[in-house]
C-alpha cells in the first residue's frame, strides 16, 4: 500500500540504469488530508535529493515537492515518480495510460507505460522553456577548471530557465567533461554580476556531443554552486531546456530521440531520454526516464535496462 501518512511513503529510482543509480524520490500519497505543515516536517526527514507529496483525490492530483528544506515550484523526477506511484496503486494495471499533476509552476502531464511489469520509460512533456542571453564562454570554462584552445568554437554558452535558471555550458568531449571542477565562489561573484537575484537558485550543466556508450548520445554533469548542493544524479529540467537549446542552434533534427548520461561521477549512473518535436505553437519537449523502487532485490545484482 502506498497511501502516505506523515514521515511514510515509498523511495524510488527515477532515471536509474541499475541498482542505486537515477535521483532519489520519496513519493507519499494521501487523500488530500495532509497539510503543508506535516508535509515540510515528514521531508525534513526523508534522506531522498527530493520528497513529494500527491493527492490522489480526483483526476487532477496536487503535488507539491521539497527539496534541501524548502519548496520547489517543479521537479521532472518526482513527476515521474509520481506517476509510477499512482500507475502502481491503480487497481486495473496498465489501466492508467497518464497521470495530470498540478504544481505550482503549472499542470504537468506524464504518460505511462501500457503494462505496468514492461520495462518502458515514462514521458512527461514540460513546461514552457526560456532561453536567454549567451554568456562569456571563456570565463565560464575557467570558472570550470578548462583551459581550452582560444580558437575552439563551440556553441553558446547560455542561460535557460525551467522553474529555476540553469546555465547551459558545452565542452568539447568526455575527457573535457570528466575533469570539470566547479568554483564555486568564484562562480557565483560572477553569476552576481551577470544576473543579479537569479544568481541564488543558478544551476551549471556541463554537457558534449558524445557519450560512453555507442547507444547514447550526450553526456552531462549538473553543479549547484548558489547553495553548495552536490553534484545531481540526474537532471529532467535540465535535459528539457537542453532540447530547447538544441534546437535554437540546429543542432538536434525536429522529431529526434537523445539519450543523456548523467551521474557518473557521483557513482549513481543515469539515464535520461530527450524528444523534441516543432509544432505550429512552438517546440514540444519531452524527457523520459525509468522508475524502479529503491530496493528491489530480485535485479539487485544485474543491469535493469537494454542499452
Amino acid at each position: 500500500m502506498l497511501m502516505a501518512g506523515v514521515g511514510d511513503g515509498v523511495r524510488v529510482d527515477v532515471f536509474a540504469t541499475a541498482v542505486w543509480g537515477g535521483q532519489p524520490v520519496t513519493i507519499g500519497l494521501h487523500d488530500g488530508s495532509l497539510a503543508a505543515a506535516a508535509m515540510a516536517a515528514a521531508a525534513q526527514q526523508s534522506d531522498s535529493i527530493e520528497t513529494a507529496f500527491v493527492d490522489t483525490t480526483g483526476e487532477l492530483h496536487e503535488m507539491r515537492v521539497f527539496r534541501s528544506g524548502r519548496e520547489v515550484p517543479f521537479s521532472g523526477a518526482a513527476a515521474l515518480a509520481a506517476a509510477w506511484a499512482l500507475q502502481q496503486q491503480w487497481q486495473d494495471p496498465g489501466g492508467l495510460d497518464s497521470v495530470h499533476l498540478s504544481m505550482p509552476l503549472g499542470d504537468v502531464h506524464v504518460s505511462c507505460p501500457e503494462n505496468t511489469a514492461a520495462v518502458e520509460p515514462l514521458w512527461l512533456e514540460a513546461p514552457m522553456i526560456g532561453l536567454g542571453a549567451p554568456w562569456p564562454t571563456a570565463q565560464i570554462h575557467a570558472l570550470l577548471g578548462l583551459q581550452l584552445p582560444a580558437d575552439l568554437r563551440l556553441p553558446p554558452v547560455q542561460m535557460a530557465s525551467l522553474a529555476q535558471p540553469i546555465l547551459l555550458v558545452p565542452v568539447p568531449g568526455l575527457a573535457e567533461l570528466g575533469t570539470c571542477r566547479l568554483d564555486g565562489p568564484a562562480f557565483r561573484g560572477f553569476a552576481v554580476r551577470m544576473v543579479r537575484h537569479q544568481a541564488l537558485h543558478l544551476q551549471v550543466y556541463a554537457f558534449c556531443l558524445q557519450a560512453r556508450s555507442e547507444n547514447h548520445h550526450v553526456a552531462a554533469r549538473m553543479f549547484r554552486p548558489a547553495d553548495n548542493g552536490p553534484e545531481e544524479a540526474a537532471s529532467c529540467e535540465a535535459a528539457a531546456c537542453l532540447g530547447a537549446y538544441l534546437l535554437q542552434h540546429k543542432l538536434l533534427p525536429d522529431g529526434t530521440e537523445l539519450l543523456i548520461e548523467q551521474g557518473y561521477e557521483t557513482g549513481r549512473p543515469s539515464l535520461l531520454r530527450l524528444r523534441v518535436q516543432m509544432q505550429m505553437e512552438g517546440p514540444r519537449i519531452e524527457v523520459g526516464g525509468h522508475v524502479r523502487p529503491h530496493f528491489d532485490d530480485d535485479n539487485s545484482d544485474r543491469e535493469m535496462l537494454p542499452r
